[in-house]
């Protein structure tokens, strides 16, 4: 019912065991039941055993094969490779999760890999390196996500920088800060208040932004809402075009419904259904325009159709 050691156990096969506690090493459990292991050093290990709560404050090795209800360490976990975990804590890094399934993973560094891994919510304040075909039900960051590649995210917040989300599918995604790339990615609805560098072969449902977009490349966006700059939209499918600011070019853009109070530079082989504007337009140069109201010059309309 009760194991107690402060030394090495060498191999509990087909065990079943109510608590365990030890202070040290533990070689295998192989086929164990175990409802609650405690022990502050290296477990070397856990092969096809049942825990029900496994706290350590030292080093997992391996978890193969193993279904843990909660799994408290304060240190490193080597590899958890196909294995089940309820709910994961940790303060320190995680080395990779492979083909594990985990209810709730709270961590406060840093996450080397997450490869076919589900996790319903994942919680961190530090770097994640790469989430490669993981799905994640909930993703809250505080710093910087290297590569999501392939990865399912329901929603997705940070408040740093994102590098890449390269054929990624996120509903929902907050950021505070800078995006690097969105390639071939799906988001329902993302908002951010800094940089978006690229947004290429993207498909967003709802883009919210106050600062600058570089380019959008062959995006497509329901809603487009920014207070700043775009620079440059190429081959992008716009529903509706929201901006206080400037925008730069258009070019080979499909608009539904452009509203800016500033300047337009070009429209360039640019279709646009209802054309808003209080400010100037440079040029309208072979572009089509169903509906085209301004309150202020319109330099030159070139080749351009105005129903």
């Amino acid at each position: 019912m009760r194991l107690v050691t402060t030394r090495t156990i060498g191999t509990l096969h087909g065990t079943s065991v109510m608590r365990l506690v030890t202070t040290r090493t533990i070689g295998r459990l192989h086929g164990t039941i175990v409802s609650r292991l405690v022990t502050t050093r290296t477990i070397g290990t856990l092969h096809g055993p049942s825990v029900m709560r496994l706290v350590t404050t030292r080093t997992i090795g391996r978890l193969h094969g193993t279904s843990v209800m909660r799994l408290v360490t304060t240190r490193t976990i080597g590899t958890l490779h196909g294995t089940s975990v309820m709910r994961q804590e940790t303060t320190m890094t995680i080395g990779t999760l492979h083909g594990t399934s985990v209810m709730r993973l709270v961590t406060t560094r840093t996450i080397g890999r997450l490869h076919g891994t589900i996790v319903s919510r994942l919680g961190t304040t530090r770097t994640i390196g790469t989430l490669h075909g993981t799905s994640v039900m909930r993703l809250v960051t505080t710093r910087t996500i290297g590569t999501l590649h392939g990865t399912s995210v329901m929603r997705l917040v940070t408040t740093r920088t994102i590098g890449r989300l390269h054929g990624t599918s996120v509903m929902r995604q907050e950021t505070t800060r800078t995006i690097g790339t969105l390639h071939g990615t799906s988001v329902m609805r993302q908002e951010t208040t800094m940089t978006i560098g690229k947004l290429h072969g993207t498909s967003v449902m709802r883009l919210v932004t106050t600062r600058t977009i570089g380019r959008l490349h062959r995006s497509s966006v329901i809603r487009l809402v920014t207070t700043r700059a775009i620079g440059t939209l190429h081959g992008t499918s716009v529903m509706r075009l929201v901006t206080t600011r400037t925008i730069g070019r258009l070019h080979g853009t499909s608009v539904m419904r452009l509203v800016t109070t500033r300047t337009i530079g070009r429209l360039r082989g640019t279709s646009v259904m209802r054309l808003v504007t209080t400010r100037t337009i440079g040029r309208l140069r072979g572009t089509s325009v169903m509906r085209l109201v301004t309150t202020r010059t319109i330099g030159t309309l070139h080749g351009t159709s105005d129903i």
